[in-house]
């Protein structure tokens, strides 16, 4: 028989990896997290994925959300 979840939302997600509900994929900023979460195939590499951030185009030009931008900007890749 095979079992599978699936959701959209992250947080049932992290909750049923922690759970031990069967194997998931998380980050690995994520799984770090939660010492007890043991990481099954350490060595196996994934591509790292583009983060894009956005702006509605009519704020952009806000200097509270240009600010913003700009803090996200080098604080973002600094976490990951």
């Amino acid at each position: 028989m095979n079992n599978a979840m699936r959701t959209d939302d992250l947080m049932a997600y992290w909750e049923a990896v922690r759970a031990g509900l069967g194997i998931g994929f998380v980050a690995d900023y994520v799984a770090r997290t939660d010492p007890a979460v043991v990481a099954l195939l350490p060595a196996l590499t994934i591509p790292p994925l583009p983060i894009w951030l956005t702006v509605h185009r009519e704020i952009r030009t806000s200097r509270r959300i240009r600010a913003v931008y700009d803090f996200l900007t080098q604080a973002v890749p600094q976490a990951l």
